[in-house]
């Protein structure tokens, strides 16, 4: 609260946060982080093209994009008790060592790579039984598809799918770690390794 020269009267900080908004058109927030690259791209078209009918034609894509965009969200909150969803993602590079000390700035420093799998929907919440943090640093390996790949197959492997009939990866579209050929075909052979475990159960001889 800011007091005035009345010491008896106070004035809430909303008070001027509503002649900024509603006088000035002025809003208050924080730089945005990992916005998605398509909007970025479709804001950018929109307010350079001068023609009307194109700029009408990129708002309206803009909105088809949105709404792609909050139906796969819906999805993500989607459960099922024959269903299980794994959700994963690479954290941002962190530096290490991580000190206040300003001579680390010109230090060599060493990255720490961090890739979670979280299980379950977007409405579950985050607990130690259903998190998965895969750790290492930049001179043991580096990041690229071979270790994403191990480490979701790590995870399937250590997942009991009984009563499973349905398994959904989620991940964005980097080319370089999730959307690519090597992770596609790690699954699929998981996939082919446990229908044969499934019919080896059943049989017990073999010759």
């Amino acid at each position: 609260m800011f007091k005035t020269e009345n010491a008896q009267s106070h004035v809430k900080k909303s008070y001027f946060r509503a002649i900024f908004n509603q006088d000035f058109n002025l809003g208050f927030g924080n730089p945005r982080t990992d916005v998605c690259s398509k909007c970025i791209e479709l804001n950018g078209k929109i307010k350079m093209e001068n023609d009307q009918e194109k700029q009408k034609d990129l708002m309206i894509e803009k909105r088809v994009h949105k709404l792609r965009a909050k139906a796969f969200f819906q999805l993500l909150q989607e459960k099922s008790d024959d269903m299980i969803t794994f959700s994963f993602d690479c954290q941002k590079n962190n530096p290490l060592p991580k000190v206040p000390d300003q001579s680390t700035y010109y230090s060599r420093q060493i990255y720490l790579y961090n890739f979670t799998i979280v299980q379950g929907s977007s409405k579950d919440h985050l607990n130690k039984d259903t998190t998965y943090a895969y750790l290492w640093t930049e001179n043991e390996f580096s990041k690229t598809s071979n270790q994403i790949a191990s480490a979701v197959y790590d995870r399937l492997n250590k997942t009991n799918f009984e009563g499973i009939n349905t398994v959904r990866l989620i991940a964005d579209g980097c080319g370089g770690q999730n959307k690519n050929s090597i992770l596609l075909k790690v699954v699929l052979k998981d996939r082919i390794f446990g229908n044969i475990e499934k019919v080896l159960k059943k049989q017990e001889v073999i010759i």
